[in-house]
């Protein structure tokens, strides 16, 4: 078994019975379905490509033969023992839609993340990094999923006619993204789903700056920053209760000046942009950050949460509780594990 990849089951579910593609097929409903059929319609898409000379090149594989690469996916699908389940999936001490694990092969992922906290698109990169991942392609390093092969496909899964759950074209492609432009959105997806949560002591006082990202618009950088600290709490007299709270600052959602915040200091950010603080909160993977106007009992999803891979800080805003819909990354400085 691959120690560096731990999946707790932490509710039990049957995992013997057989499925369609020769895959064993757990306890699951029409997720069970909709990833089978994301599993062919990539297997075919990889085939056709091979044929046409083409996969290596769309999917970078560099020095890897793409006609090994196609036999060992195939032996993973075919071995692999797939099950949804209603407990979170736990892999390297973070919660993920999905972990993989070897000898034997499976795949377990959760019901309610998989059907209703993940797009259509990321579905496809997700299945072929959980087969690739027990072809041993693609590895986790420390506590960070990589996706270096199944990133790709997300380049083409708007084909029409091949990918069904993919859109025919890419959003507003014939006017704000045409499809020579960047869709950073998606890279930060990718990267957001395989980050951690950021070890809180690691982010106060610090004035973290990057840029910002909108779905009408994902290839247009603008002027993002970042600030966390301790809150000051009310005093309740000689009966107060010692305890630690944070709050955070979220600076430039729409500076059309990308560079705007980039050598901005603490006391820039405090004095020159007038911030407004909202509450910290610890949510089981990432650091929530929301504001009194949300329903205190939780019945809203934060307004925006943050997590870290590798250097980077990601922070994803919530639909329910943001007029704006997209995603944020701080580079400035980087994030020490």
């Amino acid at each position: 078994m691959n120690k560096n990849l731990l999946i707790l089951m932490l509710m039990g579910s049957s995992l013997m019975s057989s499925g369609a593609h020769a895959q064993k097929v757990g306890n699951g409903g029409g997720e069970d379905v909709e990833f089978h059929k994301i599993t062919s319609e990539v297997e075919t898409w990889m085939v056709n490509n091979n044929n046409l000379g083409q996969l290596s090149t769309k999917l970078q594989l560099g020095s890897i033969n793409s006609n090994d690469f196609l036999t060992n996916f195939s032996n993973a699908v075919n071995s692999t023992t797939l099950t949804f389940q209603d407990a979170p999936v736990i892999v390297a001490g973070q919660i993920r839609i999905c972990g993989n694990d070897i000898n034997p092969n499976r795949i377990v992922c959760n019901r309610e993340m998989w059907n209703h906290q993940t797009a259509g698109n990321l579905k496809y990169a997700i299945v072929l990094h959980e087969y690739l991942g027990v072809a041993g392609y693609e590895k986790n390093i420390l506590n960070y999923s990589q996706y270096p092969i199944s990133k790709n496909i997300l380049d083409f899964v708007y084909e029409k006619n091949v990918f069904e759950l993919g859109l025919e074209k890419r959003p507003n492609s014939s006017i704000n993204n045409p499809s020579n432009k960047p869709n950073y959105l998606e890279k930060l997806n990718i990267m957001y789903l395989s980050g951690s949560k950021p070890e809180i002591d690691k982010l106060l006082d610090l004035a973290w700056t990057g840029r910002c990202f909108f779905n009408n618009e994902p290839s247009i950088p603008y002027g993002a920053a970042l600030l966390m600290r301790q809150k000051t709490l009310k005093d309740a007299g000689p009966i107060q209760i010692k305890t630690v709270e944070y709050q955070a600052a979220i600076f430039g959602i729409k500076n059309e000046n990308e560079k705007h915040y980039d050598d901005l200091s603490v006391k820039d950010l405090l004095f020159a942009e007038d911030p407004f603080f909202l509450d910290v909160y610890f949510d089981k993977d990432s650091i929530a950050v929301r504001g009194e106007h949300l329903d205190k009992d939780r019945n809203l999803d934060p307004g925006y949460n943050l997590k870290v891979n590798g250097k980077y800080l990601i922070l994803k805003f919530n639909k329910a509780a943001n007029r704006f819909n997209g995603m944020c990354y701080y580079f400035n400085p980087e994030y020490k594990n």
